[in-house]
């Protein structure tokens, strides 16, 4: 994660999106933790792999956020495609998470399907 993200407030899904691919330019998982004030703490890899369980990225967020003393969340799903729909994993993944980490009082504000040149924002599609 480059120095200039840390700190960095975030307001918008656009903004976000931008951010996370200026962090990870490879394909995956990832989430990008944030304080109180929605500025970002840690931008981590999810570093498992794409048939792992939705229960198992779920607990692998859970114990992260707890780590960071986090109090928000966003995920990402970054692919190398153009195709910025989500998928049932996308979905499920998205559930599980949300769940586990309301658990500990950690909000996940939005879970961001990122392409080369686009993303899908979960929380602006639901509004």
């Amino acid at each position: 994660m480059s120095a200039p993200i840390m700190g960095a407030l975030i307001t918008t899904p656009g903004q976000t999106a931008a951010l996370i691919r200026e962090s990870i330019q490879e394909s995956g998982r990832a989430a990008l933790w944030l304080d109180e004030d929605h500025r970002v703490i840690e931008v981590q890899t999810l570093d498992l792999p794409d048939d792992a369980p939705a229960q198992l990225r779920a607990r692998e967020c859970l114990r992260v956020g707890l780590q960071l003393n986090a109090t928000a969340c966003i995920l990402a799903s970054i692919v190398d495609t153009h195709d910025v729909c989500p998928s049932g994993p996308d979905m499920r993944l998205d559930s599980q998470v949300r769940l586990a980490l309301a658990t500990v009082d950690v909000r996940m504000l939005d879970h961001l399907k990122i392409t080369p040149s686009d993303y899908f924002s979960f929380a602006l599609a639901l509004t």
